[in-house]
């Protein structure tokens, strides 16, 4: 496995990855997983690319993995799921942490759903707030968590 920026033969395998860990491993409601498959697409994807750095973890030429950071903050992060709990995640958030601390930053951001809490705090995460963001007409509880590098 490895892990390389973005580019756009990836996007539609990205939405593959990211429409499969919604289907499987988001714990929020039908509606709210629904507004997320809606947003995730080809165009959130160029815009993200455009404004920050994305990364997709590679195995054998097939994308099982993506994280972006954006000017501190760590954009969502999608690991396929039947290839959850093999260290990408890990090895992704490493290099997006690796890119922040090259920008002079000493700490990072992330809004985390709640199925992927445990999975920060393991890699020293700490919870600045739960909070209810309001996204496409919809209250969205998130976890706002962050990391001093």
């Amino acid at each position: 496995m490895r892990i390389r920026k973005i580019s756009e033969q990836d996007y539609d395998a990205c939405i593959s990855v990211i429409q499969a860990s919604l289907d499987e491993s988001v714990t929020y409601g039908e509606e709210i997983v629904n507004f997320f498959r809606d947003r995730y697409n080809r165009d959130y994807l160029k815009n993200k690319i455009s404004n920050g750095t994305f990364y997709v973890a590679v195995d054998n030429e097939q994308v099982i993995g993506l994280g972006g950071i954006e000017e501190g903050w760590i954009k969502k992060m999608f690991i396929h799921p039947n290839r959850q709990s093999e260290g990408i995640g890990g090895r992704i958030l490493e290099q997006l942490e690796d890119k922040a601390r090259a920008e002079n930053r000493n700490e990072v951001f992330l809004y985390s759903f709640p199925n992927s809490i445990r999975f920060y705090q393991g890699r020293r995460y700490s919870i600045v707030e739960d909070i209810a963001l309001e996204m496409g007409g919809l209250k969205i509880r998130t976890t706002k968590m962050k990391k001093e590098l």
